[in-house]
């Protein structure tokens, strides 16, 4: 039995402030040990701010400096002061009330989402708390409605807090049990639902950033300045400190219930609350599987099994102790082996390795506890059907430090009603649509294997 999808813990969200207090200082530092290198080259000032102006970008600085006859020390203070400006800057902007009508829990449990469907059905303009919190949204985020659309308050949507992310189909008709026709009620009972994977990522630690806007760019140090040793009278050499931007662009993340006019009529609130969790849940099992196994194809992101930087290891046999300390020597060579580490794979593959000795006399076993959440060579291992048991990834086991994944929510979610594409069929569709990405701040903190686990 496949348990209930784990939500996102509220102490791993990361703020753009957190992520800025994390980086920044080792930029600020490296940035520092560059200016002091290169002041070191030359006893010529002026040259020196020309030289560090024009390295670091910066020439517009280096003119008033030189105009104002300014000491090539009281520079690299404001140089420092301008880069670290200029990288802070550019990691993007967070508004964690973009998309917020500032209402109540009581107010924002009268928003119907069922309701607001029956009415953009009909083609009617949409009205009483629904209409007023959907323009409030729209003003504040200043991105209209698509035809026929509508968006959901975050006070609306953190009543479920289920993440966001790529396209489930679920087809409910009123007359038949397996199309949702159980919730067309003589008398309503609570939701039984679905037994569902359990999603993986935040469950190990994952890191996310909610109510972005636009683009967001995030610095990262590759390389650390070089210092060298030198005779009293040596010429020190120049060396720069080695960036690059990681950055997340939002992706289109939607998923839609089939519905039939019939049960949008008739259902009660326990259906109004089963369509919210619906949306919600299955959204984010796929940003789950997305973040994992992401091909970059079809509007996807790119998943750690797809990333370049990504370390291997190649069991080509049944698992053994000897393997997974390959896992775990990759890490430590890449000095990733830090942070919150666990393993994760498929419930079948961890039934294996469950079953494999550390050695012939030992009464231990390579995977030890739960077979679900247990240990596996002394660290974390959690199992999960969103690791495939058939097909290109099947069974694959991946080691990392799970904090060095981000996901990335842009503000704004929009519900859309198409009352057209099925209805031959008497069905309404009822599609929710969110912005996100997934970004890997060291691709080499992970390590996948190439093959099966459960050999």
């Amino acid at each position: 039995m496949e348990p209930e999808t784990t939500q996102a813990p509220d102490n791993q969200s990361m703020s753009i402030t957190d992520f800025r207090r994390e980086i920044l200082p080792d930029l600020v530092t490296s940035i520092t040990k560059t200016v002091q290198l290169d002041i070191q080259r030359s006893t010529d000032e002026t040259n020196m701010i020309l030289e560090l102006g024009t390295k670091h970008g910066q020439m517009e600085l280096a003119r008033e400096a030189m105009s104002a006859n300014m000491p090539v020390q009281e520079f690299q203070s404001k140089l420092i002061d301008a880069v670290t400006k200029k990288q802070a800057d550019s990691i993007g902007r967070q508004n964690p009330n973009a998309d917020s009508v500032g209402c109540s829990d009581k107010e924002a449990k009268r928003f119907s989402i069922l309701r607001a469907c029956r009415m953009m059905a009909a083609r009617q303009p949409l009205d009483g708390i629904e209409g007023e919190m959907n323009k409030e949204v729209t003003k504040k985020i200043g991105r209209e409605n698509q035809d026929f659309g509508f968006y959901l308050p975050k006070e609306v949507r953190d009543l479920s807090r289920g993440v966001s992310p790529n396209a489930v189909q679920r087809a409910m008709s009123a007359g038949n049990f397996l199309q949702g026709g159980a919730t067309v009620p003589d008398q309503q009972m609570d939701m039984i639902e679905l037994l569902r994977n359990q999603a993986l990522i935040y469950n190990l630690g994952a890191s996310r950033m909610d109510d972005l806007v636009g683009d967001i760019v995030l610095p990262r140090q590759t390389s650390s300045a070089t210092i060298t040793d030198k005779s009293e009278t040596g010429t020190s050499l120049t060396t720069a400190v080695g960036t690059d931007d990681l950055k997340g662009t939002p992706h289109r993340l939607t998923a839609f219930i089939p519905v039939t006019r019939q049960l949008l009529a008739q259902s009660s609130e326990d259906v109004e609350n089963w369509m919210r969790e619906e949306l919600m849940l299955e959204t984010a099992l796929k940003l789950d599987y997305n973040a994992l196994f992401g091909n970059g194809a079809d509007g996807a992101p790119m998943g750690i099994f797809n990333l370049s930087g990504v370390g291997t290891v190649t069991f080509g046999a049944a698992a053994t102790r000897a393997k997974l300390i390959d896992f775990e020597s990759a890490l430590n060579a890449a000095n990733a082996l830090m942070g919150t580490i666990a393993y994760a794979t498929s419930p079948a593959a961890a039934g294996a390795l469950r079953k494999v000795k550390v050695d012939a006399g030992s009464a231990k076993f390579l995977w030890e506890g739960s077979v679900l959440d247990g240990v596996l060579d002394n660290y974390r291992g959690v199992s999960s059907n969103q690791v495939p048991a058939t097909g290109t990834f099947a069974n694959r086991l991946i080691l990392g430090d799970w904090r060095q994944l981000l996901t990335l929510f842009w503000a704004g979610t929009e519900i859309i009603v198409d009352p057209y594409t099925a209805k031959k069929q008497g069905q309404i569709e009822i599609q929710i649509e969110r912005m996100y990405d997934i970004l890997v701040r060291h691709p080499e903190s992970f390590v996948k294997s190439t093959d099966s686990a459960a050999q």
